[in-house]
């Protein structure tokens, strides 16, 4: 199994803090940053750095010293221009017919969550199913045991959870989402999520939800969400 982290964006909200290194850089502790957390809970779960490939966009340069330690670097080139339905897309190139993750680099999280990610047969996506929800989170609905509709437009009352950034495909159903994006990207949708590629072919993949029941994380968009992800990272590494 491959594991993608996606570390391409430029963290526009976390600015100044983002002026010089990129979101996946920016400090939980001392030594310790939101691309080393991941590296780390995905070494321990039995990852090669071989295995791992971080594609990144903004400060690029920044991260080359993981290339040093044996993880693939991707550079995306177009992070610029096109969203993360892009950055998804050029997993594609790494894959080589096996089953993989991805992580949004931004998403601090439980490791029992992965835990259970990687056990799930299939393809599955971590949704927060205790979280009160609002008009921006990246809603999911569930019915009979998958996920039928994945959009940041389903309106809150009608939501069963929000996907927070952490999922894994096998190679038939990522196949299908690659296809759709390039077809989505061929038509000039390129600012559009992958969770939008994937909201579009449900009805021909099937993907598990993996309940977070109350177990802790948090996306990392703005200096307050900085700040609460060092104190989470804190109580995780005590527990």
């Amino acid at each position: 199994m491959k594991a993608f982290i996606l570390a391409a964006g430029k963290g526009t909200r976390l600015m100044p803090l983002t002026a010089e290194i990129p979101k996946a850089l920016l400090e939980l502790k001392e030594g310790l940053t939101p691309l080393d957390f991941q590296l780390n809970l995905l070494t321990k779960y039995g990852f090669s750095p071989a295995d791992i490939f971080i594609i990144g966009g903004y400060r690029f340069e920044k991260l080359k010293r993981y290339g040093e330690i044996g993880v693939n670097l991707v550079f995306n080139e177009k992070y610029d221009s096109l969203n993360n339905i892009y950055t998804f897309l050029l997993a594609s190139n790494f894959t080589n017919g096996e089953d993989f993750l991805i992580l949004n680099v931004d998403t601090i999280f439980d490791e029992s969550l992965l835990d259970e990610l990687i056990k799930t047969p299939g393809s599955a996506m971590v949704v927060d199913n205790v979280k009160i929800l609002g008009d921006e989170e990246m809603k999911v609905k569930i019915a009979d045991g998958r996920i039928v509709e994945v959009s940041k437009f389903i309106p809150p009352e009608n939501a069963h959870g929000e996907y927070i950034g952490i999922s894994k495909y096998s190679h038939s159903e990522a196949t299908v989402i690659f296809d759709k994006i390039r077809d989505m990207l061929e038509n000039g949708e390129g600012h559009r999520w992958y969770e939008d590629a994937i909201n579009l072919v449900l009805d021909r993949v099937e993907i598990s939800p993996v309940f977070t029941e109350g177990k802790k994380w948090i996306e990392i968009d703005t200096p307050q969400d900085l700040e609460i992800a060092r104190g989470l990272v804190h109580d995780l590494q005590n527990d």
